[in-house]
């Protein structure tokens, strides 16, 4: 199943195209918790997955908490929820303190279900990444988002897809880490200007040679 706010656009359409043959995917448009609640009947395994970069809002904090006192009511056994730190990307009435408020509401969440596994990744790299990808495109473009270009400095540490995707098949598999919270993070440090100092560099090269401006980071084995 897949519950999104917009099940039915391109992106949904490329991916479920991309899935095992003889899987079947049943789409619920989730933006009223009724429709929410439906599809989670019955369900035993849960991926939380909230949206990516640039359009965070205060309904993250308040649809985390929804979603975990659903699956409390529903039985769910496994769920694990992934959840990108966004430090300056944030865009939210709650910018002054954004990590203070979203510690509290998933402290509530892990509250109202011993089954919740909440892993705060970094930015993620690799085939499956969105945020590079699009750094990419706005360079190309020559229009670069001030929340890229006015970063304050502040020190990521990117993680591969592939790791996270392990990352969260842990999760499932360990009982200990139920009713927990992680950081899921790469091992090296880099600012937003950094990246955007390597895209600028390369805009216009193909995929090999960026992938070898990332040496440094020591993210070519991923990318």
């Amino acid at each position: 199943r897949l519950l999104d706010y917009r099940p039915y656009r391109k992106s949904v359409y490329a991916w479920q195209r991309a899935l095992p043959a003889g899987v079947e995917l049943e789409k619920f448009q989730t933006q009223a918790a009724a429709n929410l609640d439906l599809g989670l009947e019955g369900a035993q395994n849960v991926v939380y997955f909230t949206h990516d970069y640039f359009a965070n809002t205060s309904d993250k904090n308040s649809f985390i908490q929804t979603t975990s006192k659903l699956a409390k009511k529903h039985g769910v056994k496994n769920f694990v929820a992934v959840c990108p730190i966004e430090h300056e990307l944030y865009w939210t009435e709650d910018n002054h303190t954004p990590i203070e408020k979203r510690d509290e509401a998933q402290q509530h969440a892990l509250q109202a279900n011993g089954n919740l596994t909440i892993l705060n990744t970094n930015l993620v790299f690799g085939k499956d990444s969105y945020l590079l990808h699009y750094m990419t495109q706005c360079v190309a473009g020559g229009k670069i988002p001030k929340s890229i270009g006015g970063s304050k400095g502040f020190q990521y540490k990117p993680i591969a897809c592939d790791d996270l995707t392990t990352a969260v098949e842990t999760a499932f598999k360990t009982a200990e880490a139920k009713g927990k919270r992680f950081s899921v993070n790469g091992t090296q440090n880099a600012t937003l200007n950094d990246l955007l100092g390597m895209t600028q560099k390369l805009v216009g090269n193909d995929n090999t040679k960026l992938a070898g401006s990332l040496l440094g980071l020591g993210l070519s084995d991923y990318v």
